[in-house]
This record gives C-alpha cells, sequence and structure tokens, in this order.
C-alpha cells in the first residue's frame, strides 16, 4: 500500500520498478490549460460506518463495535471474522485498520485532458501513475487533489497528447 509500479516502454529492454508513493502534490489539470473533460463517480457498495469485528473463538471487542463518519453517512453494518486474532488488543487494531479504508466512499474522477508536459517542460504538466494530482474547478468552488490510479493514451499517432486519467481517493476496494 505504500508504492505503486512504475514502467518505463520507451526503452529496451523495458523497465518495471516499484516506486514509493509521493506525499506531495505532482500534476495539475485546469479547465483553462489542458482539462478537457470531468466526470466523478461515487461508489459506497464496499463502505461501511459501523464494524462488527469478531475473533477466534467467538472473540468480540467492549462495546461490540467501531464506527467512523456515522454522522455523514448513517449507520451502514458488517460483521466481519478473522480467526487468526485472539487477543482484544488485536481486534482493535484490525477493526479500526479495516473502518479506516473503508468508512468513506469510493470516490473516482475520470478525466480528458492534453499532456502539455513536452511542450511546456513544467513539471507540474507531466502526470505519473501513482502521484497526486490537483484538479481546480472554480465554476463549482472546489479543488480536488488525489491520486493518479490510472492513466491512458487514446491513439499516440492521431492526437499524441490526448489522454485520459483516473483519480481515486481509495483503490482498496
Amino acid at each position: 500500500t505504500d508504492a505503486w509500479w512504475s514502467y518505463d516502454m520507451s526503452v529496451y529492454p523495458f523497465r518495471l520498478n516499484i516506486m514509493p508513493k509521493s506525499s506531495g502534490v505532482q500534476s495539475e489539470l485546469r479547465a483553462s490549460r489542458n482539462l478537457k473533460a470531468i466526470s466523478r463517480t461515487i461508489d459506497k457498495s464496499g463502505m461501511f460506518t459501523r464494524f462488527y469485528p469478531i475473533g477466534k473463538n467467538d472473540l468480540h471487542i467492549d462495546g461490540d463495535y467501531v464506527e467512523k463518519n456515522v454522522s455523514l453517512y448513517g449507520v451502514v453494518s458488517k460483521v466481519e471474522t478473522d480467526q487468526s486474532l485472539d487477543t482484544k488488543a488485536e481486534l482493535v487494531l484490525w477493526a479500526n485498520e479495516r473502518l479506516k479504508n473503508h468508512a468513506e466512499p469510493s470516490v473516482t474522477i475520470d478525466v480528458e485532458g492534453f499532456e502539455l508536459a513536452a511542450a511546456t517542460g513544467e513539471s507540474m504538466d507531466k502526470l505519473k501513475l501513482g502521484a497526486y494530482c490537483r484538479v481546480p474547478l472554480p465554476a463549482k468552488g472546489e479543488t480536488i487533489t488525489e491520486r493518479v490510479t490510472k492513466l491512458q493514451w487514446a491513439d499516440k499517432i492521431k492526437e499524441p497528447g490526448k489522454f485520459t486519467v483516473a483519480l481515486a481517493n481509495n483503490t482498496e476496494y
């Protein structure tokens, strides 16, 4: 979860690397510059806000559940068992980690745009898989900052700079 695959197909033999995830914004897409279209998908199917963990031999935690973001999304319950956990401390740690990764809906932003890095030489125009990308939307009064999870060029010969990119907040589910 701390790293992304990186590859370079411009050389032979091809290079495949495991790269650490970046922590700061490394690229930006702007409506008046290199952004053509944007759409947002919110998926609540893997989300839960109240988690009932059960360990080995029907082990439960004090209070029976942990919860997060109930005031935002309401109560969405999930019961799960892990037979490898045989102490309450392990069960609480596991439950909090599961809840941390599933208490928000999965939001995916699909963007169509144009890559300008070759023309401008600016590092903010270069999109990289796994890096944070900022998309300011002044008309909506918001700025989206998420990780690049998919980067695809339609046709490098006919439209060399045109791409589609997916930004997502949670790639675990």
